[in-house]
C-alpha cells in the first residue's frame, strides 16, 4: 500500500492474488470478468473487503468507472455509494446517479444525527411526521435511495443545502435537533395533566406564533413559524410572520425545554380564567397589569406582549415581584398560586378602592403606607 494506507491482507493470510495484484500493481486488466470478480469478492474476508474499499477510495472493483465514492453494482441498474462518514446506513442508487462526496457525507451525518435520538418514539415521529410528509425522506429502512437522494437535494426545499452548498456538520446536526425539539414540543401538549391543551394550540400558537398544530398534523408553514426569528438557515426559508419570536429557542438560540414552555403557557391561561371571575377585573388590567408587565387581557387576546409580560425575567419591573407567574426563585407558580395572586391583586383594588374613599387617605399614606 502506499505510505500511510490500510495495511492489505496478505496471500497467506487468505487473500485472494486476483485482488492483491489489482491492487498493488492497479492493473485494471486483471478485473476483466465480471463473473471471476464475483467469485473472488464473495470468498473475500469482512477485512479484506475493508481495506480495499478505503484504498481504493471507497469502490471495490473498477477504481475508474464511477468516481471514488462507489462500489459494485448491487443489481444491473444499482450500485452503492460509501460516504467518508462512518455509518449504519445504506447509500444505493441507480447507476450513473450524480452525487458529490460533500452530499454523501452530509446525508450520512443527517442520518446518524437522526439515528442518535435518545427517544424512539420521537425518532420514528421526526421521521413520520416532518422527513417523510414535508421532505420526502424516509430513513426508517436504513437506506438512502433516488426518493431519499430527490429529498435531500430538491433545490426547492431540502433540509441539507443552502444557498452556498451543503450545511457544515454543526448545521446538520441543529437542523435534526431542531425537528425533534418540535416533536418533543407537540408531545408536551398532548400530555394527560395538561389542562388547557386546546387552548394553547388556538389562542397560544396559532394566534401568536402562526402554529397550527390543531389538526394534530405538522406541514412546513408550522417548521417556519417554529424557527421563526431564530436561524431560519435550519430550513433553508425566510418568511415574514405577525410575531418575531417563537417557542422552541431561547434569547440565545438554545432549544429550551418543551415541558417548561407549554406549562407555561398552561399557567397563563389558568391566570386569565382567575381574572375572568374576578369583580375588580377591569381595575386589575388597567391598574396593575398594564402599567407594570404590560399585559393586557381586556381585548381577549393574548399577544407577543402579554406573554413577555407574564414570563418577564430582567426584574426591570416593580420588586419583589418580577412577574405574576413565577415565585421568587424563578418557579413556575401551581394553577392555586396563580388564582392566590389574581385573589391577592383583587384585594389591593378593594383596599386602594376603600382608601380612596377615606376621609383620611392622606395621613393614612403618609403616617402608615409609607412605613
Amino acid at each position: 500500500p502506499a505510505p500511510g494506507g490500510p495495511v492489505i491482507p496478505r496471500q497467506d493470510e487468505g487473500a485472494p492474488s486476483l485482488y492483491n495484484d489489482a491492487i498493488n500493481r492497479k492493473d485494471s486488466e486483471s478485473l476483466d470478468s465480471t463473473r471471476e470478480i464475483r467469485r473472488e469478492r464473495a470468498r473475500m474476508s469482512p477485512a479484506l473487503k475493508a481495506a480495499i474499499r478505503e484504498y481504493l477510495g471507497g469502490q471495490v472493483i473498477d477504481r475508474h468507472q464511477a468516481g471514488p465514492m462507489t462500489s459494485p453494482a448491487t443489481s444491473s441498474l444499482t450500485q452503492e455509494f460509501f460516504p467518508d462518514e462512518p455509518t449504519r446506513f445504506r447509500f444505493i442508487f441507480t447507476k450513473g446517479t450524480p452525487v458529490t462526496p460533500e452530499a454523501l457525507n452530509g446525508m450520512a451525518i443527517f442520518a446518524n444525527r437522526w439515528d442518535s435520538i435518545p427517544e424512539e418514539h420521537v425518532k420514528q415521529d421526526v421521521n413520520e411526521l416532518i422527513l417523510k410528509p414535508i421532505y420526502k425522506i424516509d430513513l426508517s429502512d436504513g437506506t438512502i435511495d433516488d426518493k431519499d437522494l430527490a429529498g435531500f437535494t430538491n433545490p426547492s426545499l431540502n433540509p441539507l443545502f443552502t444557498m452556498f452548498g451543503v450545511k457544515p456538520r454543526s448545521e446538520i446536526e441543529k437542523t435534526v435537533d431542531f425537528f425533534a425539539a418540535i416533536i418533543r414540543f407537540k408531545n408536551s401538549l398532548e400530555r394527560p395533566t395538561l389542562r388547557h391543551a386546546e387552548e394553547i394550540k388556538s389562542r397560544i400558537l396559532l394566534k401568536v406564533y402562526g402554529i397550527n398544530l390543531l389538526d394534530g398534523k405538522i406541514d412546513l408553514q408550522d417548521i417556519k413559524m417554529f424557527s421563526n426569528n431564530n436561524d431560519q438557515v435550519l430550513i433553508n426559508v425566510l418568511d415574514p410572520v405577525r410575531s418575531k419570536h417563537n417557542p422552541i429557542f431561547d434569547q440565545n438560540g438554545n432549544i429550551k425545554n418543551p415541558d417548561d414552555t407549554v406549562d407555561f403557557f398552561d399557567r397563563i391561561i389558568d391566570f386569565e380564567d382567575a381574572w375572568k371571575d374576578m369583580e375588580n377585573k377591569v381595575e386589575i388590567n388597567n391598574r396593575i397589569l398594564a402599567p407594570i408587565w404590560k399585559i393586557n387581557l381586556m381585548d381577549g387576546i393574548i399577544g407577543v406582549d402579554d406573554i413577555k409580560g407574564f414570563g418577564n425575567d430582567d426584574r426591570t419591573s416593580l420588586n419583589p415581584v418580577f412577574n405574576p407567574l413565577y415565585n421568587e426563585n424563578g418557579q413556575l407558580k401551581s394553577q392555586q398560586e396563580v388564582i392566590d395572586t389574581v385573589l391577592f391583586f383583587n384585594a389591593v383594588i378593594d383596599f386602594v378602592e376603600l382608601w380612596d374613599a377615606s376621609k383620611n387617605k392622606a395621613q393614612i399614606n403618609n403616617e402608615i403606607l409609607r412605613l
